[in-house]
């Protein structure tokens, strides 16, 4: 794959702090492509630097080159290398068994909200980590409409105002099982009932836990796993059941992100 001056990068065009810039963002079309003196095609990037450190600092990526009349301003490309990586990675959102996956991935992020719905800006803000196709709403929402619905939703400030959030139409029981939860399954010592499941943990080489804290960590390994796919408001807050709720609510997130292949 594409690799910067110093840096890896993912299938698609290298990340920003304030967003991901993808390849579909520049057309494919070189007349159409903006020079690189003119910034509001390129605002919508929303690049961490100006657009010539940018493209300078991903030249596997980009490729600046000249319109054939002399007064022709620099201007910005793909690379066939960056073009190739793009059809890639658009083979691989189109396939039937990623959007089904990805369908998957929303639906149990939705179950994790507990009221089974979220604002379209977070759902936004995690697309390219869930692995979400582009334009999602269009395509994986639309093909799946025994999953989801367009809902409206509440603002977080006092407002009252409402927004366009996604609903999860109804509860998926095959879906409300967490990794460990399987885990366990897969070896044979899973049922029904609430089970002691404790984290894996391993601590770095000649470190050892005080008696006090290790005899904490023991106990707290060995209280019951309830899942995060559960109502956890019946829990004593700041508790060490709650505790772990978190733990085991935080690790699913982390878990529903797509793995991104590098090399």
């Amino acid at each position: 794959m594409p690799k910067s001056s110093g840096s890896e990068t993912r299938t698609s065009t290298p990340p920003s702090k304030k967003g991901t810039p993808q390849a579909h963002a520049l057309p494919l079309n070189p007349n159409r492509l903006p020079p690189l003196q003119n910034p509001p095609p390129l605002h919508r990037l929303r690049l961490s630097t100006d657009a010539v450190k940018f493209v300078k600092k991903y030249p596997s990526v980009f490729a600046q080159f000249r319109l054939r009349h002399r007064l022709s301003l620099p201007r910005i490309k793909l690379t066939s290398q960056a073009l190739i990586a793009h059809k890639e990675e658009a083979q691989v959102l189109d396939s039937p068994i990623h959007r089904k996956n990805a369908a998957e991935r929303l639906s149990r992020l939705l179950m994790l909200a507990g009221v089974r719905r979220l604002p379209l800006k977070i759902v936004n803000g995690l697309e390219f980590n869930l692995g979400l196709p582009h334009h999602y709403i269009l395509t994986l929402v639309s093909e799946f409409p025994e999953y989801f619905q367009i809902c409206s939703t509440h603002c977080d400030d006092s407002n009252s105002c409402e927004m366009l959030g996604l609903k999860l139409i109804s509860w998926r029981d095959d879906f409300a099982i967490s990794v460990m939860e399987r885990g366990v399954m897969n070896v044979g010592f899973g049922g029904k009932g609430r089970m002691r499941i404790s984290f894996p943990m391993e601590l770095p080489r000649g470190f050892d836990l005080e008696k006090k804290v290790r005899n904490w960590v023991d106990e707290w390994q060995k209280l019951l796993y309830i899942s995060p796919y559960e109502n956890a408001f019946h829990l004593l807050l700041n508790g060490d059941q709650e505790e772990k709720w978190w733990w085991r609510f935080f690790t699913n997130c982390f878990i529903l992100r797509c793995r991104r292949r590098r090399r």
